[in-house]
């Protein structure tokens, strides 16, 4: 009720809260937004859509390769059957981390004899449980080659190493090789449908988008019908990235060595006991890798002790060559050797083992 000015009351009509509104009217008293689940759906699709569109635009514009676990290892898992299928047998494996994939060239030892097996980074933990569910399982080599940089013996590097080991155990491929599970095809059929996933490791660190990159670093682990990593071939000098610095340090950070990363050597070892086994210090670049290390050549070093220390306890070979990386031009980057380096630190292993490359 209001007093109008001349003294009176009127009465003001009040909706009743138990009337009912009409159809199509709203109450601005008791306004509710209901969202269906269609709204939710088509948000959620369309989000996905332009997230997609936005990765093709960049990957489109950019030195990308596919995301490297699965593609890697379905690769690796297409070589091994067209060796089978050819009936070629594997007697020399080249066995670590990508160094050894850049460093080792199975493409020089005659009749495709030789294959390269090799995990991308990592400690030796890592490696030696892609030896114990992989390897072995693909190949019965009479020879193996162990190729070791310090970085694979770090007992520090913790997060970057437990990264690597997290990202292996997470596709599931490394241990459905030669028998690809439910999970593992998957992972592929979403990798080659979708941008996101295929280059979801590049699209998380932005200093890899052309927009952004100062200096364009190509990416991606490719192999060849051997193994062989071939990202590193065609250079003539190193180049480094911003991120390559980066994740090397961090592997290499607090440096110590003598702990679990020695065992799991100790134990990749005995991985392949009754067979001809020679363990090869890799080298890396004096001047862009050994800076790396919080004390420089006295980690290397002390990581070069326990590599030959590890061999001849479990007796045997042990080749230790670190002393070429003082020649910058034969490497790809900081750690993986170009084609001529390659080749040059191939045939010095192969002449050990006594293989006839001609």
């Amino acid at each position: 009720m209001l007093d109008d000015s001349r003294g009176s009351t009127v009465a003001l009509d009040a909706p009743d809260p138990t009337t009912e509104v009409p159809s199509g009217r709203t109450d601005a008293r008791h306004h509710t937004v209901k969202v269906g689940w269609r709204t939710v759906l088509l948000t959620a699709l369309l989000t996905v859509l332009v997230l997609e569109s936005g990765a093709r635009f960049v990957a489109a514009r950019s030195d990308f390769a596919d995301e490297d676990l699965p593609r890697l290892m379905n690769e690796n898992r297409a070589n091994v059957e067209r060796r089978d299928a050819a009936g070629i047998e594997t007697d020399l494996l080249f066995f670590g981390s990508s160094t050894t994939g850049a460093d080792l060239d199975p493409n020089l030892v005659p009749d495709d004899r030789a294959y390269a097996l090799w995990w991308a980074g990592g400690g030796m933990e890592t490696i030696q449980a892609f030896a114990d569910e992989v390897a072995l399982e693909l190949f019965d080599p009479e020879t193996v080659v162990i190729g070791i940089t310090s970085r694979e013996l770090n007992d520090a590097g913790a997060d970057e190493n437990a990264q690597v080991l997290a990202d292996m155990e997470r596709t599931l491929a490394w241990r459905r090789i030669g028998r690809p599970n439910l999970a593992t095809r998957a992972e592929v059929f979403a990798s080659e449908a979708s941008a996101l996933v295929r280059y979801r490791s590049h699209l998380r660190q932005p200093t890899e988008w052309a927009f952004f990159a100062q200096e364009q670093i190509p990416a991606g682990l490719q192999i060849d019908e051997a193994g062989r990593l071939t990202r590193f071939r065609d250079r003539t000098e190193p180049l480094i990235g911003p991120d390559d610095i980066a994740r090397e340090t961090g592997a290499l950070a607090d440096f110590a060595v003598g702990g679990r990363q020695t065992a799991a050597l100790a134990r990749l070892l005995d991985t392949f006991a009754g067979r001809r086994v020679l363990v090869v210090f890799l080298p890396t670049s004096h001047a862009d890798y050994t800076p790396l290390h919080p004390n420089g050549q006295a980690d290397v070093d002390r990581a070069r002790h326990e590599a030959a220390a590890a061999a001849g306890a479990a007796g045997v070979e042990y080749l230790d060559l670190y002393d070429l990386g003082a020649d910058r031009s034969l490497f790809g980057d900081a750690n993986h050797l170009n084609g001529e380096g390659a080749e040059l630190v191939t045939r010095i292993v192969l002449d050990h083992l006594g293989v006839d490359t001609d």
